[in-house]
C-alpha cells in the first residue's frame, strides 16, 4: 500500500504482529499539498468512531503545524 503518494484513506482489516490480528485505519496528514505523516489507529469497535477520532486529530495536527 501507498497511503503517501495515492493520498487516500485506508482500512486494513486483517494486519498480523506477533500471531495477533489488528484492524488498522490509516489517514494521511496533508498540509500545503504535501503529506507530512500517516494517522495510524487501531479499530477495536466503530469504524465511524475512529473516522471522526482520526479527522479530528488531523485537523488539530495541521492546524498546528505551520510550514513556510
Amino acid at each position: 500500500y501507498n497511503i503517501i503518494k495515492d493520498r487516500k484513506e485506508l482500512l486494513l482489516n486483517e494486519i498480523s504482529v506477533s500471531d495477533k490480528l489488528y484492524k488498522i485505519y490509516c489517514k494521511p496528514i496533508i498540509i500545503s499539498s504535501d503529506v507530512i505523516g500517516i494517522l495510524v489507529i487501531e479499530i477495536k469497535d466503530n469504524l465511524e468512531e475512529v473516522i471522526k477520532i482520526a479527522n479530528f486529530l488531523s485537523s488539530i495536527i495541521t492546524k498546528k503545524i505551520d510550514i513556510s
